[in-house]
C-alpha cells in the first residue's frame, strides 16, 4: 500500500489600505432684514469673523474642535459643515491550501486562486472599515448640530443688535442704550431715541 504525500500552499498579502470617508450638512440662513441686505450680511460677517471664522476666498471657513469643517456662504447664506476622515491599515492576511503530489502541476493556478480569494477578503474588510467610517463621521455631524445651531444663533444675535443699534442712529438721537443677557440665556436691547 502506498502512502499519499501532500504539498501545502501558502500565499499572503501584507498591504497598506488608505481609507477614506466624508459626509456633509447644509442648513440655511435666515438673516431678516433690518437694514439693507448688504450691510445685513456684512454685519454677519463681521460676528462670524469675532467667533473665530476665518475668510477664504469668498468664504468663511472655521475647524472646530472635532475636525468639522464649517463653511458659511454668504451669497447663497449656506452653513456647510464638512468632515473628512482618512484611515491608514494594514492588513495581513494568510491562507494555505494542502494539494496531493499529483496535483503538482495545478500549483501556479492554485496560488493565484488563494492570492484572489484574499484580496477579495481586504477589499471586504476595507469596505466595511469605510462603511463603518462614514457612519462614524455621520453621527459626529448629528452630535455637533446643537453647538453649529448656538453658533449661528450667536452670530445672528450680534448682526440683529449692530444692526437696530445702527437704524436706531438712522431714526434720531440715541438717548440711552442697554443690552442685557438673563439667566436663562434670553438678550435683551433698550434703546431710547429722539425723533
Amino acid at each position: 500500500m502506498s502512502k499519499g504525500y501532500y504539498i501545502t500552499i501558502k500565499e499572503s498579502i501584507c498591504a497598506p489600505v488608505q481609507i477614506e470617508a466624508e459626509d456633509k450638512l447644509e442648513q440655511r440662513i435666515k438673516l431678516k432684514a433690518i437694514l439693507p441686505k448688504s450691510e445685513m450680511k456684512e454685519l454677519l460677517k463681521e460676528a462670524l469673523l469675532d467667533l473665530g471664522f476665518l475668510e477664504e476666498e469668498e468664504l468663511l471657513v472655521r475647524l472646530d474642535e472635532s475636525g468639522e469643517l464649517q463653511i458659511v456662504d454668504l451669497e447663497k447664506m449656506i452653513l456647510t459643515a464638512k468632515i473628512n476622515r482618512s484611515e491608514t491599515e494594514m492588513r495581513e492576511l494568510s491562507e494555505q491550501k494542502q494539494i496531493t503530489l499529483e496535483k503538482r502541476v495545478q500549483q501556479e493556478q492554485i496560488k493565484q486562486q488563494l492570492k484572489e480569494r484574499l484580496q477579495e477578503q481586504v477589499d471586504n474588510l476595507t469596505t466595511e472599515h469605510s462603511a463603518r467610517l462614514q457612519l462614524e463621521i455621520a453621527a459626529t455631524l448629528a452630535e455637533n448640530t446643537p453647538q453649529r445651531n448656538e453658533l449661528i444663533h450667536t452670530a445672528l444675535q450680534k448682526t440683529y443688535a449692530e444692526a437696530l443699534k445702527r437704524k436706531a442712529q438712522s431714526l434720531g438721537q440715541v438717548l440711552e442704550q442697554s443690552e442685557n443677557i438673563s439667566e436663562d440665556g434670553q438678550y435683551e436691547l433698550n434703546i431710547k431715541i429722539e425723533l
